[in-house]
This record gives C-alpha cells, sequence and structure tokens, in this order.
C-alpha cells in the first residue's frame, strides 16, 4: 500500500468524532490542506441557509511546526497562530 504524502493544493478532510453536546461549537469536520507549499489545519461546520440549502463553513490556521529547542533533544508544544505554552 503506498504512503499518503501531502500534495501542494489539495488536503483532506474528516468527521471530528469528538464533537458531541458538550462541546456543540467543535468543527463538524477537520483535517489538513497544503497551499503555497504551506500545511493548514482545515475545519469546517454544516449550516444550512434560511432557505434550507445545506454548506459548509470553512476556517484555516496555518500548522507551526515542532522546533527542537537548543539542541537539547526536547521538544515544544504544536502551536498555531503562534498561541501556545505560556513562555513565563
Amino acid at each position: 500500500m503506498a504512503q499518503y504524502e501531502d500534495r501542494d493544493m489539495s488536503g483532506s478532510l474528516f468527521v471530528n468524532k469528538e464533537k458531541t453536546a458538550a462541546n456543540p461549537n467543535w468543527a463538524d469536520l477537520q483535517g489538513n490542506v497544503m497551499v503555497d507549499g504551506k500545511k493548514y489545519y482545515l475545519s469546517g461546520w454544516k449550516k444550512v441557509s434560511s432557505q434550507g440549502t445545506k454548506w459548509i463553513s470553512i476556517a484555516l490556521k496555518p500548522v507551526v511546526e515542532k522546533a527542537t529547542a537548543g539542541g537539547g533533544g526536547q521538544q515544544s508544544s504544536l502551536m498555531v497562530d503562534g498561541e501556545g505554552p505560556d513562555p513565563f
């Protein structure tokens, strides 16, 4: 079986199995996409217009790769848009 490989201008979207009644604002769909060689998280929410038309609202967030800190072999937490653990 061939191994999955990210390709530019494409991605994948899956049903978010973590969404429950306890967290109704979480995305209905989640995945990844690559645009111009940069990886993004892709989230989608199922919507219905006032006329009854079904559609999906989407959002992208850049993936910030884990970085090795000072060559000590430790890795920082995965960060999105610069948000992450408090440095202080």
